[in-house]
């Protein structure tokens, strides 16, 4: 069933400043289950993007592996997370959020064939291999900035690089992460506790490092629902994930993000809005990933700017050639 006024006050300010009003809810199709149709989608998935927050408020976006059929459904109204103690990285901040009643959000994505799906909702159950979560609100989201990467689940792949590192200065390492990055997640929270986790993409380089603790995001045009931006309005807590695909780590990040806009609002065709958003750092996790996974990069999305494309680093293809709020 489709959720009766489902935007929040802060999402409704943006659609208000961005004058996407009518179009947010022209798009606003958000059930309070997951559609039959998409829940073959779900159980064939091997990723799963999770936000949560802490109980200091901290917001975090994790990443979880497994077997398809490891989040499953049986009625779009509980979501069933099953849980590998071996590809359980266990320095996640992940698993101190996680706990009866808390909310969660849950994004699964192909990005071979740009699909996604959003589920949000709150933990009923938690166990040492298994997450039960309620769905709250259920939808899926346009393929656009999804750059086409196959995903991999292979017992000879190698370990993940490294060690887990922790810092707060985005320098080193966790620099040529982020300015070599052409995909991340971003998670955020509604003071009503209400979780999201949501996808960005562009060429890579698009995010920018603006000092040791601050990066720069530019906000592409998307389906006028503004979650992420709407939650940021009212609390600027929120959570980056990185993946090295190549490297096979994850840079995650937590802090605050302010929306920043143009002098003129931009309604021109085009993915460039002229918003932006810049995220200032707290801490920072680097972790080398425990699933056997590899991922062999395909193609860039047609939708980003027409700005100077690179190949991007952790591209394993030679021959190959967000945002959505």
């Amino acid at each position: 069933m489709k959720v009766h006024n489902p935007f929040h006050s802060g999402e409704r300010l943006i659609q208000k400043l961005a004058g996407e009003t009518a179009l947010a809810e022209r798009n606003g199709a958000i059930g309070d289950t997951i559609m039959p149709g998409a829940l073959p989608f779900l159980q064939q998935q091997n990723m799963l993007i999770i936000g949560s927050a802490s109980p200091q408020g901290e917001v975090w976006a994790s990443i979880l592996f497994g077997p398809k059929g490891f989040v499953e459904s049986a009625d779009g109204k509980v979501v069933r997370i099953h849980l590998d103690p071996d590809t359980r990285d266990g320095d996640d901040p992940l698993w101190e959020n996680v706990a009866l009643g808390k909310s969660l959000a849950g994004l699964a994505i192909d990005l071979g064939t740009r699909r996604r799906l959003r589920i949000n909702g709150r933990v009923i159950a938690s166990e040492p291999n298994l997450l039960t979560v309620a769905v709250e609100e259920a939808y899926g989201n346009c393929p656009k900035y999804i750059h086409r990467r196959l995903l991999k689940l292979r017992a000879d792949s190698r370990p993940g690089g490294g060690r887990v590192e922790h810092g707060s200065a985005i320098t080193g390492v966790a620099r040529e992460i982020v300015e070599s990055a052409d995909t991340f997640f971003v998670a955020s929270a509604n003071p009503h506790g209400g979780a999201d986790v949501s996808h960005r993409g562009g060429h890579a380089g698009f995010v920018s490092v603006v000092n040791e603790r601050t990066l720069s995001v530019p906000d592409y045009r998307g389906n006028s629902m503004f979650n992420t931006l709407g939650n940021l309005a009212i609390n600027p807590a929120a959570g980056i994930l990185i993946v090295d695909f190549v490297g096979r780590r994850t840079l995650q990040m937590t802090g605050d993000a302010e929306t920043h806009w143009p002098e003129v609002a931009n309604y021109q065709e085009g993915a460039d809005t002229g918003r932006s958003w810049t995220f200032r750092v707290r801490r920072w996790v680097l972790s080398p990933l425990h699933a056997p996974v590899e991922w062999e990069f395909v193609d860039f999305s047609p939708y980003n700017p027409r700005l100077e494309m690179k190949m991007p680093r952790n591209s394993a293809s030679p021959g190959a050639s967000n945002q959505e709020e």
